[in-house]
């Protein structure tokens, strides 16, 4: 089951490198993230690993967004009145975005927000002892019986978090989804992401319009119309 989720998000990253000729991609990246989860319900927490693509777009309005692709595995165990129960769950979210606010570059953080409709793969299984029956009643003999229960839902996500500028190519950052479904999740992620081909606009940058080599000459070395007198 990990295979193909690996292979996965190096399909999506590669597909995001080969479009980065495209006009609206300004960066591309991938990453890694953990976390821990909790339900509403009372379920139980869990723990989480995931993958992510990064694509950075520009666009023709003062608004920085990226595409996220990625999914997440979540795993969690617990015994309760012996029953011994093991939830798996698989979020694929090729529907992901993250809106950034214009703030001053000098900042050492980058906040932003997000919304996501993932796609959830759950897998309960439960392993509990029965007794065996010998004729006259139960024998202290038991045998043990797993039921596996799988569901397939679609459900929508809610993002907040920070990224921490430690250089151009690489962010870590902190998040916190709220996840709304079946249940209601709400999971604490930390991660990384290495954006490997970056480039700005043409003509600009996120603080204001660069100077061309010929302005700055014009700027430095003002021309002498002293022989023209």
């Amino acid at each position: 089951m990990k295979m193909p989720l690996v292979l996965t998000a190096v399909v999506m990253t590669l597909g995001a490198t080969v479009a980065f000729g495209a006009s609206p991609i300004s960066s591309v990246g991938s990453g890694a993230k953990l976390g821990l989860n909790a339900v509403s319900d009372d379920i139980g927490a869990a723990f989480g690993v995931g993958a992510h693509a990064d694509i950075g777009l520009n666009l023709p309005i003062p608004i920085t967004l990226s595409y996220v692709p990625g999914f997440e595995m979540w795993f969690s165990s617990e015994e309760i009145l012996g029953l011994e129960s093991h939830f798996r769950e698989i979020n694929l979210n090729f529907l992901e975005a993250r809106y950034y606010p214009s703030l001053p570059q000098s900042l050492p953080i980058s906040p932003y927000a997000g919304i996501g409709i993932p796609f959830n793969i759950s897998i309960v299984e439960a392993t509990f002892e029965l007794p065996v029956y010998s004729g006259y009643g139960y024998s202290y003999e038991t045998t043990t019986e797993t039921v596996k229960n799988r569901d397939f839902n679609v459900g929508a996500m809610l993002i907040g978090g920070t990224e921490f500028k430690v250089s151009d190519n690489l962010a870590p950052f902190a998040e916190m989804k709220l996840k709304l479904g079946d249940w209601v999740v709400y999971k604490l992620m930390g991660g990384i992401t290495y954006r490997f081909m970056t480039r700005k606009a043409s003509g600009s940058d996120r603080v204001g319009k660069s100077h061309t080599p010929q302005q700055k000459r014009v700027k430095e070395e003002p021309e002498d119309f002293s022989d023209a007198l």
